[in-house]
């Protein structure tokens, strides 16, 4: 056996992976021409390159969420085509970060409906790749923390098994996670893990 076909066959886990930057090339070109996002697909290209500056992956996330998805069946549709990718490099278990507060702000997807389709996808992956996924909604260190503490009141109000955890994303210059304390506090009073 050479060495990449061992890679590709021992198991693995994927312990930080952030959704949207999951997205597969040419769906995100797919979404983008479906809403008329305006972008052509080299444009699409290059959101995804990391040594164009100042773009780089946080410019992918902030797309979606502003001008690209509309509904969960995209959170759907990227997180099944997440783990089935993942899948085939002998992932079989994934935790993954969402900042549903972009969602909600951006692109009207109330939270409990984005992770009941983000949880759906990860239903369908373990029954057609026999991946387990676990979710973790994230923290917008761009965002308020009133809109962080709102957050973690919509994980407590819509508990899932399979939500585990506050974390944080986003440019980790901008929002200190100190300033997110009470979001922090409540999650752990509320049982998530942080």
């Amino acid at each position: 056996m050479d060495l990449d076909a061992f890679c590709r066959a021992i198991p693995k886990v994927e312990l930080h992976v952030h959704l949207l930057g999951a997205i597969r090339l040419d769906t995100l070109a797919e979404m983008a021409a479906r809403q008329g996002a305006g972008y052509t697909p080299d444009e699409v290209a290059d959101l995804a390159r990391r040594d164009a500056k100042p773009k780089g992956v946080l410019h992918i996330l902030r797309a979606l969420e502003q001008r690209i998805m509309r509904g969960p069946e995209d959170l759907h549709r990227i997180a099944y085509e997440y783990l089935e990718d993942a899948a085939s490099q002998g992932v079989r278990h994934a935790e993954i970060f969402w900042n549903p507060t972009g969602a909600a702000r951006d692109t009207g997807i109330p939270y409990a409906a984005g992770a009941d389709a983000i949880l759906a996808a990860f239903d369908d992956a373990k029954h057609d790749h026999g991946i387990s996924a676990l979710l973790i909604p994230s923290i917008d260190r761009e965002a308020t923390p009133e809109e962080a503490a709102e957050m973690v009141e919509w994980m407590a109000a819509h508990r899932r098994d399979r939500i585990i955890g506050l974390g944080i994303d986003y440019r980790e210059t901008d929002g200190p996670p100190e300033a997110f304390w009470k979001a922090y506090r409540a999650a752990k009073r509320a049982g998530f893990r942080l």
